[in-house]
């Protein structure tokens, strides 16, 4: 289909369901506007050189305008005039061949394909977070600069052009302004993505070797992961669980102070179903992030005040999760945030301590009762450290809740909390 390229012709292109569509350009012989069936827009040149077809995509739509990609296929146009072949400008000529005209996004959809079994969910959705493509209300993901391009096009200067425009970009959230850390986890997603496809026989040829992620221009703009610091002291516990307690949702109160008396992650516990609460053998089943069949944790006596606290049925429907929401499209708590800065603000606490941050105090606290570090480890899901731990030890839930009992006893009396389990049994509420 040839017709005079316009910005409106181009953005009332619709997707093809099959192959992929091309609408060339009347006003330069050779340009043309590729549409793929996820409705992925690039520009690309083709030409005759040598005795065959050659094709190159010059970039996404929307990050080059039209008299722009037009200018750069003239340019391409003179080249090939003169006898040389563009793409020498960013590939060596054993490049050429293999994946010419092959987009970076069509190895991508198989490097998911082929990990769909092998990852968890939770990694998949980050992978395809990243790669997703602007739909008006989401900003596209930090990836698809790069899967618009050709294949032969990837090399270290372009991935630098790459770096250089995150770093350039506003988030439309103001809670990550000023904060890149989606470029580095996009930089070590797509070179764990590049190698992978590297070694396959059929890709290998016409890509660019993975050494090239070892720029040292490209590294040096790639953010380095800084180590937070942000923990509760042993002083702050008092006015930290007074404000969270006077949150007046009543699960985010209690989903705040479980997970500092636990220590999980917070996705781990806002996942955590009714169905895993055990109160007759005093234990937790959590999702763990690190081991497939997810972990035990005991189940200790404010955290099971806690948890009996929350209904387990919303109107005449049974709750599936302990965390549960009203307003969340999953049906579990999403987001404590907010309400846990406000309480942080009340309270007059340095307001930069995370979700996260309460699991880091959970490790940190644990050294005032000298509570083994691999106690603490399984109970907060760490990889064992040592072959040690690994092969020879196996501690049982009852020596976990132990020493795990031990600890939430010394956090609620720092915090000035008079907790009796037995009267708790009966009914009776916390005295401050």
């Amino acid at each position: 289909m040839q017709k005079r390229l316009t910005v409106a012709r181009i953005a009332d292109l619709k997707a093809p369901k099959k192959g992929q569509l091309f609408l060339w350009d009347r006003e330069v012989p050779g340009l043309a506007v590729r549409l793929t069936p996820k409705g992925a827009k690039s520009y690309i040149f083709q030409k005759s050189h040598g005795g065959r077809s050659l094709r190159m995509t010059i970039g996404a739509t929307s990050a080059w305008k039209l008299p722009e990609a037009r200018e750069e296929a003239r340019r391409l146009h003179r080249l090939i005039d003169k006898g040389i072949d563009p793409r020498l400008e960013k590939a060596d000529q054993k490049r050429l061949g293999a994946l010419e005209g092959m987009q970076v996004e069509d190895m991508w959809t198989e490097y998911l394909e082929a990990h769909q079994d092998r990852w968890s969910d939770r990694h998949m959705a980050d992978n395809e977070y990243m790669s997703r493509e602007d739909d008006g209300e989401k900003a596209a993901g930090i990836l698809r600069p790069l899967l618009e391009m050709g294949v032969g096009e990837i090399d270290a200067p372009t991935l630098i052009k790459w770096a250089k425009k995150a770093l350039s970009a506003k988030s439309k959230h103001a809670i990550n302004q000023g904060k890149h850390s989606a470029l580095r986890k996009g930089y070590i997603r797509f070179k764990a993505f590049w190698r992978w496809a590297y070694q396959r026989e059929e890709y290998k040829n016409g890509m660019a070797d993975p050494s090239i992620f070892s720029n040292p221009d490209l590294k040096a703009l790639i953010p380095k992961i800084k180590p937070k610091r942000d923990v509760l002291e042993k002083g702050q516990l008092e006015a930290w669980f007074d404000a969270v307690s006077k949150i007046s949702t009543k699960v985010i109160s209690a989903y705040l102070q479980i997970l500092l008396l636990t220590g999980t992650r917070r996705r781990e516990l806002s996942s955590l179903e009714w169905k895993h609460v055990d109160d007759r053998w005093k234990k937790i089943h959590l999702k763990d992030k690190v081991e497939e069949e997810g972990r035990d944790i005991p189940l200790t006596p404010y955290v099971e005040f806690l948890i009996s606290s929350l209904s387990r049925t919303k109107g005449y429907v049974k709750n599936e999760y302990v965390f549960s929401s009203k307003t969340s499209k999953s049906g579990k708590l999403e987001e404590p945030r907010i309400a846990h800065k406000n309480a942080l603000r009340i309270a007059g606490l340095p307001e930069d301590l995370s979700l996260h941050g309460l699991r880091r105090s959970f490790s940190t606290l644990s050294e005032w009762i000298e509570m083994p570090s691999g106690i603490t480890a399984q109970i907060m899901g760490h990889k064992p450290s040592a072959i040690q731990e690994k092969h020879y030890k196996s501690r049982p839930l009852d020596l976990l809740a132990m020493w795990h009992c031990k600890l939430e006893k010394w956090i609620l009396d720092q915090a000035g909390i008079k907790f009796d389990p037995e009267k708790a049994k009966g009914g009776l509420q916390v005295i401050k």
